[in-house]
C-alpha cells in the first residue's frame, strides 16, 4: 500500500506540473517559478555565477570544481560520500541558472540549465547508469520535479519530452 501511494504521490506532482503545458508556446512567458528545493534555499545569482565556472555547492559540503556539462561522467564523488552523490543527481540544484536567467535575460545562463539537463539525460541511461544514484528513487523523484519545471518552462525538446517520460515510468 505505501509503494502504491508514494508512486501516486510521484505521478501526481509531475502530472501537477506538466499539465499547464497544455497551453499554446505562445501563452508561457520566460518567467522563474521556483521548482522544490530539496535543500531549502532560494536560488540567487551567484550560485548561478558560480555553476557557470562549474563550481557546485552543495548544503553540508564545500564547494568543488566539475568539468563543463559536455564532460561530467556523472560518477564525480569527490567526498566519496553517498549524500553527496545523490545530490548530484537530483538536479534541484540548477535552479539559480534559470533564476539568473530570467532576472537577467543573459541567455548563457539558460544554455547553461538546457547544457546540464541534456548532459545528465545523455549519460544517464536506465539500462546502464553510471552511478547507482542515477535512477535511485528519491532521485527520480526530485529531479522529476526538475525536469517537469524545465518543460513548462519552455525547454520542450524531443529528449525533455523522453527524460519525463523515463521518468514518469521509473515513479508509476
Amino acid at each position: 500500500m505505501k509503494r502504491t501511494r508514494s508512486r501516486f504521490v510521484g505521478v501526481a506532482a509531475l502530472l501537477a506540473v506538466a499539465l499547464p503545458l497544455l497551453a499554446p508556446a505562445g501563452a508561457r512567458a520566460a518567467t522563474f517559478t521556483l521548482c522544490d528545493s530539496a535543500d531549502s534555499t532560494s536560488p540567487t545569482k551567484a550560485q548561478a555565477d558560480a555553476l557557470m565556472q562549474n563550481k557546485y555547492s552543495f548544503s553540508g559540503f564545500a564547494t568543488v570544481t566539475l568539468p563543463a556539462p559536455q564532460y561530467i561522467t556523472w560518477k564525480e564523488d569527490p567526498f566519496h560520500n553517498a549524500s553527496w552523490v545523490l545530490k548530484l543527481h537530483q538536479m534541484y540544484w540548477t535552479e539559480p541558472l534559470w533564476y539568473a536567467y530570467v532576472q537577467t535575460g543573459n541567455v548563457a545562463y539558460k544554455n547553461r540549465y538546457i547544457a546540464l539537463l541534456q548532459s545528465w539525460y545523455s549519460k544517464n541511461p536506465p539500462s546502464n547508469p553510471p552511478s547507482p544514484w542515477s535512477w535511485a528513487q528519491h532521485s527520480v523523484a526530485i529531479r522529476s520535479m526538475v525536469v517537469s519545471c524545465a518543460i513548462k518552462r519552455g525547454v520542450g525538446y524531443s529528449w525533455t519530452r523522453a527524460m519525463a517520460d523515463q521518468h514518469g515510468a521509473k515513479l508509476a
